[in-house]
């Protein structure tokens, strides 16, 4: 735990590119890995797309990255239910 003026020094504050990365665990059908970097948030979904009707992980992704971002930039809505995915897809 970090108190007010400490800094952080653990590897996930150090400068790094992300060049390549992949979970794989065979039971799981869609892993999210979520971490912070320098007060950035980073994300990612592993996806074993086979499972899933062609396009709906590219929609369900840039509907969760538009959730994200309204979150961030409008803090009411955390309070909020969202729909955020369409009927067709219920």
């Amino acid at each position: 735990m970090m108190r007010a003026g400490e800094t952080d020094d653990t590897l996930f504050n150090q400068p790094q590119d992300d060049l390549y990365s992949i979970s794989q665990t065979p039971q799981v059908w869609l892993d999210h890995q979520v971490m912070e970097r320098n007060g950035e948030l980073h994300f990612n979904w592993d996806v074993v797309e086979q499972l899933f009707e062609p396009a709906l992980m590219d929609q369900m992704f840039q509907c969760y990255c538009q959730l994200l971002h309204a979150l961030a930039q409008r803090p009411q809505l955390w309070h909020e239910t969202q729909d955020v995915l369409g009927a067709a897809h219920r």
